[in-house]
């Protein structure tokens, strides 16, 4: 059970870390847009 916790949360931290590099990817097409 423990182990099931750990790699969930590790799944949670690359999904987490994949999010904000779209999200940074997203912020900077997005200020190319409007410049």
């Amino acid at each position: 059970m423990r182990q099931l916790t750990g790699l969930s949360r590790r799944h949670l931290q690359r999904i987490e870390s994949d999010l904000l590099s779209i999200a940074t990817a997203l912020d900077t097409r997005v200020s190319v847009l409007v410049d």
